[in-house]
């Protein structure tokens, strides 16, 4: 008898713990555009978004890593870029956004910063990194490339 009751708890609770896993919301990644201009004005977006969630009433905090050779720090001013909104860095290059309540993306601005420095087009990567309160879905990682300002004269024709 208490065999059979053993086994039905246990049943139970790992059909439950099946439905909490699936029940948590997959992330995944894209952008608006995959290249802009070191020259400005310009900026492009990744966009951050929840799927597979019938509550959305709570925020999702979203980490992912800024990779890439293009320079990105904390201290922005040494950036090759500008990331807006960022949340808190947990490690180098570890960063956090928050997917608002009752939303189902988040957007993050990448603006490129003048430097002058003749340095080639720089890629910028933000890959998703995985956490227990999501999943990731397809894609976790997208690029957006900087084309360097000596690049552009030389394409019009300036120089």
């Amino acid at each position: 008898m208490f065999d059979i009751l053993r086994k039905t708890i246990t049943t139970c609770l790992l059909l439950a713990l099946s439905a909490n896993a699936s029940a948590l919301p997959t992330v995944s990644i894209t952008t608006d555009d995959p290249e802009v201009s070191e020259a400005g004005p310009s900026s492009a977006s990744f966009i951050i978004s929840r799927t597979d969630q019938e509550d959305i009433s709570q925020p999702l905090t979203v980490y992912y890593r800024a990779e890439g050779t293009a320079t990105w720090t904390e201290n922005q001013s040494l950036s090759d870029y500008i990331l807006s909104p960022y949340g808190l860095q947990a490690r180098p290059n570890l960063i956090n956004v928050t997917i608002p309540a009752d939303k189902f993306s988040v957007t993050v601005i990448l603006t490129p910063r003048f430097d002058g420095i003749e340095e080639g087009d720089e890629e910028a990567i933000i890959t998703l990194q995985d956490r227990d309160v999501y999943t990731l879905g397809n894609p976790v990682s997208q690029q957006i490339t900087i084309v360097d300002f000596r690049e552009l004269m030389f394409k019009d024709g300036f120089e």
